[in-house]
């Protein structure tokens, strides 16, 4: 049966519990306090605070007390733990010290425990500093422009007041030149809409899953991207776009899906216009890589041949640069590493081994 923290998780019907045992983590009635809790062996030293009072962290952080002579060995149920392992980094019982301990380095339990909740606070209030640190860098920018856009606004209403206060005035002056005057210049003077918005700006906090790690106790604050489209380009053919490439030359290269084609292509006038520059007569291809010295390389179909592509105006011509002689087999995917060394994504399917696998080549020269 599921527990409300709003009924006394001792007797679970009295829905007005005053109290919480710090030792059982459970929150009580005063019936359950006194004729219950009290009477089970080992709980008279237990600590049992009003929830008013358990609400103050501070308080209940002052008078919380764990037992430590009460640790049960995980390994032996029957056993309690006495000794702490420096070397295995485990808390022993009297029969996991005879059996396998006896040369290890040993500590108190209170002793380790005392260092290792000095280290964890330690560590979370570092955690916590950086934390407001990495927020307050992330605010003060935005800070100043909110500051310079609140005031350029009160600079604007004080300036619409000004007008409004002018044209009051002419309407009550039953001047019509005055008014013929000030209506021409009414949309020349009057204060234009801010232009420099202020957008959104989404924070995520990054949860840290190394329970272990106790140098990033919370996590981290991470900024999600604006992002927004700039243009819209449309091919002019209905075929997908398998692979993107931007030379250093700023030549763009697409390859269709579906096709043994390779395209140059210009963004211009919401229209994406393609060129065919090369062709594999036999092959689709599958993934391609840029290499350092301005060159492309292509996986094709089911082959073991990696082919290059030098040039990029029409009737260029795909060159097997790299095959079964090379030990590469069944290339998929290509990358090109910050070393400029080609790495080669090999599936395992149909081959010897049948084990996928990664090659690395220095193709420097």
């Amino acid at each position: 049966m599921a527990q409300n923290l709003m009924v006394c998780q001792f007797c679970e019907t009295s829905n007005e519990p005053k109290y919480k045992c710090v030792n059982c983590d459970l929150i009580l009635c005063e019936g359950c306090k006194i004729k219950i809790h009290t009477k089970i062996k080992k709980t008279e030293v237990h600590q049992v605070l009003d929830l008013k009072e358990f609400s103050n962290l501070g308080a209940s952080e002052t008078i919380r007390h764990l037992d430590l002579k009460d640790i049960q060995c995980s390994i032996h149920n029957a056993e309690h733990c006495i000794i702490y392992c420096e070397d295995c980094k485990v808390l022993l019982c009297a029969v996991c010290l005879l059996e396998s301990h006896q040369t290890h380095t040993l500590a108190k339990i209170s002793e380790v425990y005392h260092k290792k909740e000095s280290e964890l606070i330690e560590n979370i209030t570092k955690q916590r500093d950086n934390l407001i640190t990495e927020l307050d860098k992330l605010w003060k920018p935005r800070e100043d422009k909110i500051s310079k856009q609140l005031t350029d606004t009160a600079e604007k209403c004080d300036a619409l007041a000004r007008k409004k206060a002018q044209i009051e005035e002419t309407f009550q002056s039953h001047n019509a030149t005055a008014i013929f005057t000030a209506s021409g210049k009414l949309n020349n003077d009057l204060p234009t809409r801010p232009v420099n918005t202020i957008s959104e700006q989404k924070l995520l906090f990054s949860e840290t899953r190394n329970l272990e790690d106790t140098k990033e106790v919370f996590g981290s604050v991470l900024i999600s991207p604006e992002c927004k489209i700039t243009g819209s380009f449309t091919l002019d053919t209905k075929d997908g776009i398998w692979s993107i490439q931007t030379l250093e030359n700023k030549t763009n290269i697409l390859c269709p899906s579906g096709e043994t084609t390779i395209k140059s292509f210009k963004l211009t006038d919401s229209k994406c216009e393609t060129t065919t520059v090369a062709k594999d007569e036999e092959e689709l291809v599958i993934d391609t890589s840029k290499t350092n010295n301005n060159k492309l390389l292509f996986t094709v179909g089911s082959s073991s041949e990696i082919k290059s592509l030098s040039t990029f105006t029409p009737d260029s011509c795909l060159v097997t640069c790299l095959n079964e002689s090379h030990g590469i087999e069944k290339p998929v995917c290509l990358n090109i590493d910050q070393s400029g060394q080609l790495q080669i994504g090999c599936s395992g399917k149909d081959t010897k081994s049948g084990l996928s696998k990664i090659l690395t080549l220095d193709i420097s020269s």
